[in-house]
């Protein structure tokens, strides 16, 4: 019984390692298309769908969503990035909900950067 204990440890251990390893290699991931709600209210999620690129299947992952805001301007980066190991080998598009919220009022733009300074641009106002 306790050498299974242990076992389980080592075993949960191992696993923490590898979503942490996969953190430390993420990269901004493509978006292709962005779609939702143009309008929304204070404090409320308006939730928008982010359609993003696969190669190799199972493995490509689009893990979060960093935002940093400035002023009415909010850019968000997908991040992501590729598992290894025993992959399906299609190709498509992916999608991955991504929650917006404000606590003012206003005109928001929703830059959802790409690599090289380009993006895609979705305008969200908050009444």
């Amino acid at each position: 019984m306790r050498l299974l204990f242990v076992g389980l440890i080592t075993l949960l251990s191992i696993s923490c390692n590898k979503n942490n390893d996969a953190d430390k290699n993420l990269m901004n991931w493509p978006v292709i298309k962005v779609e939702g709600a143009s309008n929304g209210t204070k404090n409320q999620i308006v939730p928008l769908t982010v359609y993003w690129p696969y190669t190799s299947g199972s493995c490509d992952v689009l893990s979060k969503f960093e935002t940093s805001r400035k002023g009415s301007i909010i850019e968000i980066i997908a991040l992501g990035y590729s598992s290894g190991g025993i992959c399906t080998m299609d190709a498509g598009i992916k999608t991955k909900i991504y929650e917006f919220t404000s606590s003012s009022a206003g005109t928001f733009e929703l830059r959802f950067m790409n690599r090289e300074n380009t993006y895609l641009s979705h305008t969200v106002v908050i009444n």
